[in-house]
């Protein structure tokens, strides 16, 4: 969980909401509770938090004037651009170590992850992207 924040600045709520929000374009915060599996008022407050430091937008729907379409904004969609192959080699590396039950394995790769981490916020032209 702690990776998720340090490389996107999100709660991994949040970051679940994001991910399936720019996955899936144009859609409602059902849409995303069922993509995300979470619960639909917990994704209606991480899209508030979500909204409010600009990843995404909600308009008026015009199929239902009640319910508001979420798009991911430009800067949404550049974070998970920017943050998922990070995150998806991690949640693949310790699906890996689960699977096989080798917790050095495990422990090395959290120590090269943390390793790499430490490389991308050394470089000012990696740091200045996020």
């Amino acid at each position: 969980m702690n990776a998720v924040v340090r490389e996107t600045g999100l709660n991994w709520q949040d970051w679940r909401i994001l991910r399936a929000a720019v996955e899936l374009q144009t859609c409602r915060a059902q849409d995303i509770s069922s993509e995300s599996g979470l619960q639909k008022t917990h994704v209606s407050t991480g899209l508030s938090r979500l909204e409010k430091l600009g990843h995404i937008k909600r308009v008026s729907n015009p199929d239902h004037a009640r319910n508001k379409l979420i798009i991911s904004t430009e800067k949404g969609n550049e974070l998970v651009q920017s943050a998922s192959p990070v995150l998806d080699e991690l949640e693949s590396t310790l699906a890996a170590a689960n699977d096989d039950n080798e917790g050095k394995a495990l422990l090395r790769s959290l120590q090269e992850y943390e390793e790499h981490l430490g490389k991308m916020f050394e470089d000012p032209d990696v740091a200045s992207k996020k």
